[in-house]
């Protein structure tokens, strides 16, 4: 569910920054905006799917197999805070979008990956920025060392 900020991003970038091309003669954007929007597609779906079955537990719930207060109450909190966690997902890639063309692209993923794990509860601050760091270092060494791409 959280893919497609994501991939919106991801597609984003890549038609406003670089030239699409034709399918006979390509440009450095045609293989980023297929990749972006089939993971975009798979996104949808994987969350239709996962939204049909909530659908149907909540159908569930109201034809007679009913749950008790606390167990209502204990759902909607949980749904609350499912709702807080994307708000802030979305918040986050949001300023990632606009901080793009503005902060160097292995600074902004580190800040970003870091600020996930938090969205997404790692524990203390180590796990996130390991992840955070990490994430930037393998990026840099896969495009500048293995691939000789600047990013």
């Amino acid at each position: 569910m959280f893919d497609n900020p994501t991939c919106a991003i991801y597609v984003i970038n890549a038609l406003t920054t670089l030239k699409m091309g034709t399918p006979k003669a390509p440009g450095p954007a045609f293989l980023p905006v297929i990749a972006g929007s089939l993971a975009a597609l798979i996104s949808l779906a994987y969350f239709a799917s996962n939204l049909k079955e909530y659908l149907q537990e909540r159908a569930a719930a109201k034809d007679g197999e009913g749950l008790t207060e606390e167990e209502k109450s204990v759902q909607r909190e949980a749904l609350k805070k499912n709702l807080f966690l994307f708000a802030e997902f979305i918040l986050a890639s949001v300023v990632c979008l606009i901080l793009f063309k503005k902060v160097n692209f292995y600074i902004l993923s580190a800040v970003y990956m870091t600020i996930l794990g938090k969205i997404f509860r790692l524990k203390g601050w180590l796990k996130p920025i390991l992840l955070g760091v990490g994430f930037s270092v393998f990026v840099y060494l896969v495009f500048k060392v293995a691939f000789n791409v600047y990013l």
